[in-house]
């Protein structure tokens, strides 16, 4: 059973329909207002004004929205609240059983070990967006994104890219962890029992060798038949499975397609990086050029 760190299921076991439904009800009109007008969430949910004052109290206290008071009174929707109702729909649907603890923390998101009804560890991310990952999703051509977009949208956004591209990459044979489920800004994956790729040892050369090429391979499927460039890849979001060397690429949202102006730019970064940290702790060298041409299809 996982260990719970993060409170959850304890909040929405003191949530009910009508708190639930206010969140959504915040969350829905967030597009047009930064803190929602309480007339607004009257409008929209109809509630008598003292089951209304009691839910948002509610949300209050477990700090699920934050309140505006000046010449209107207004609330918002936090990330724990953005959290909750992506949580909620997992939970309710079958995808995820408990929230466990938190095993990772990105430039863009929160990662938590989960458990699936069947009992089985899985992981759950939320994505949090922010300024800079706005900055680099509204380069890519499929995601048409203004600067009247919010964080809610941003972080929304960024958990659709990750389950799709991932997706289409596990579909067709790359190491990437299963995706099982995705709502709103977060994202339900398979667990993958290893170490990151920067906490390895010492490795025979013959080994470290092995998994270079396998990541080679993967980064070639990727751009020749999803054709999209990872974007960010390094030595600390690859897995590696010490009981057979494979290797798991994750970490997928900033993906560009290779199409884009930048993935020329972004598949030599990742390229660089990776032969880099092989060639610094392992003593396995490859030819930048040479490696790029390969995962281009010009040569085998």
């Amino acid at each position: 059973m996982v260990r719970i760190t993060y409170n959850l299921d304890f909040i929405l076991s003191r949530l009910d329909n009508i708190d639930v439904l206010v969140l959504r009800a915040i969350e829905g009109l967030m597009g047009k207002f930064e803190f929602v007008p309480i007339e607004f969430i009257e409008s929209r949910v109809r509630f008598s004004s003292s089951s209304l004052s009691k839910a948002l109290h509610k949300l209050l206290d477990f700090r699920l929205v934050s309140r505006r008071v000046g010449d209107y009174t207004g609330y918002g929707l936090t990330f724990k609240g953005l959290d909750t109702l992506a949580y909620h729909y997992l939970k309710s649907n079958g995808y995820v059983a408990m929230l466990g603890e938190k095993i990772g923390v990105g430039k863009e998101g929160e990662v938590f070990l989960g458990e699936a009804p069947s009992g089985e560890f899985i992981v759950v991310k939320f994505h949090r967006g922010g300024f800079s990952g706005f900055r680099r999703i509204r380069r890519f051509r499929s995601y048409s994104i203004d600067a009247q977009h919010s964080w809610l949208e941003l972080a929304k956004l960024t958990g659709e890219r990750e389950f799709r591209v991932l997706s289409d990459l596990y579909k067709i044979g790359c190491r990437v962890p299963k995706p099982i489920a995705w709502n709103r800004h977060a994202v339900v994956q398979e667990y993958i029992d290893g170490i990151d790729l920067y906490k390895v040892g010492s490795l025979d050369a013959s080994i470290a060798s092995k998994i270079l090429d396998s990541i080679i391979e993967d980064i070639k499927i990727a751009y020749q038949k999803v054709r999209v460039v990872h974007g960010d890849l390094s030595e600390y979001n690859i897995m590696i499975v010490e009981s057979s060397w494979d290797a798991y690429i994750i970490d997928w949202p900033q993906y560009a397609y290779r199409d884009d102006e930048l993935a020329e730019s972004l598949l030599r970064r990742d390229v660089e990086y990776i032969l880099r940290f092989f060639k610094k702790k392992f003593g396995v060298s490859r030819d930048v050029e040479s490696t790029i041409r390969i995962i281009k299809g010009e040569y085998s």
